[in-house]
């Protein structure tokens, strides 16, 4: 458990998000948001104030009530360890992508013909593999959030990609360096999918839950918002920074429980539901681009209060805004064609084609 984020953090960052408004909105922690998204809400800085804007390509989550404190600007590993092969650290090169045993460099067959999330773990040009996607860290960060949803919905998880019964967590280093990408600023996550789709990793049934090990400034994730934001991928920033004083994206552990999600882990989970189109404009406390006003302990929400810390947050409470409330012209994720098991009117995100529900 970790301090809440101080008034003059919140403060900060409704000044770097009101700047950007003209340009893009991006989704920052703790404190607040812009309203009018232009192709991406940008996500979670650590600790952050819960902004909500979108930015051209981003909509990211908000910081929670504990945050890690002053880091040293260094990526840490899920046990909170530095990883061998990093600048400055011991142990060898990270071997090539061709040469890892047991990577999945292309979509391996799926299990199921349904909508899907894929997982992929991305790195720059030019950034040390930590072989996230082979050492189990991303498998135990997507059961943590699958068991902590389950235990909200009473059953109904979201469905990933998997291959004989096994996680597909697809592989992707991009011709870009980290500077490069990092320069786009709130536009990161455009970026990444821009990549992702030159690599084919562009189904029409999937959304992307991207971990992207390499760097960001402003925010530690950011997702789509359709219809506003289209898009088809949600990431995480693991080597991310957000404005100062908030510690480094890359100082919170990731993947450490496969019950107990962690805050990066639950982000990666709030940035899946904004690519998924929640919370929809019509939501009775819909604010800020895509999130919920009122309790900070929402799972969705975003305000002037610090985000909820992971064990204290619940899924859409009272029922009314994103998740079980049974209208049916307002987004309801409870009929997402992403849901597992397949709910009988299942619906993909406002406006994809409905043919792509697999």
């Amino acid at each position: 458990m970790q301090p809440r984020v101080s008034r003059p953090l919140l403060a900060a960052w409704i000044a770097v998000i009101t700047a950007l408004l003209i340009g893009s909105t991006a989704c920052g922690g703790g404190g607040s948001d812009a309203s009018s998204p232009p192709s991406s809400i940008a996500a979670e800085g650590l600790p952050r104030a819960n902004t909500a804007t979108t930015t051209r390509g981003t909509i990211a989550s908000p910081s929670f009530k504990g945050s890690a404190g002053a880091g040293s600007g260094r990526d840490v590993g899920a046990d909170g360890t530095e990883p061998a092969g990093e600048e400055g650290g011991d142990g060898p090169a990270p071997a090539p992508a061709e040469d890892v045993a047991g990577r999945a460099v292309v979509d391996l067959p799926d299990d199921s013909g349904d909508a899907q999330i894929k997982v992929m773990y991305v790195l720059p040009a030019d950034a040390a593999d930590r072989r996230l996607d082979l050492d189990g860290t991303l498998a135990r960060s997507i059961a943590s959030t699958q068991a902590w949803l389950g235990h909200q919905t009473g059953g109904p998880k979201l469905r990933y990609d998997t291959t004989n019964g096994q996680l597909d967590i697809g592989f992707l280093r991009i011709s870009r360096t980290g500077a490069d990408m990092a320069a786009t600023g709130l536009n990161l996550r455009d970026a990444i999918e821009a990549e992702l789709v030159k690599a084919g990793f562009d189904k029409a049934n999937k959304v992307y839950a991207v971990y992207y090990d390499g760097d960001s400034q402003g925010a530690c994730g950011g997702g789509a918002w359709p219809p506003k934001l289209p898009g088809k991928v949600a990431a995480q920033y693991l080597r991310g920074h957000a404005p100062p004083p908030a510690a480094p994206c890359g100082s919170q552990p990731i993947g450490g429980s496969t019950t107990v999600p962690a805050y990066l882990d639950i982000a990666a989970l709030h940035e899946i539901f904004h690519t998924l189109g929640a919370v929809a404009e019509c939501a009775p406390n819909h604010t800020r681009a895509g999130h919920v006003a009122g309790d900070p302990n929402d799972f969705m929400y975003a305000g002037d209060q610090p985000w909820g810390s992971p064990a204290d947050l619940i899924l859409d409470i009272g029922r009314d805004d994103y998740w079980g409330h049974g209208r049916t012209d307002c987004l309801d994720l409870a009929r997402s064609a992403f849901v597992d098991p397949r709910p009988a009117d299942a619906q993909m995100p406002p406006g994809w084609p409905a043919g792509n529900a697999g």
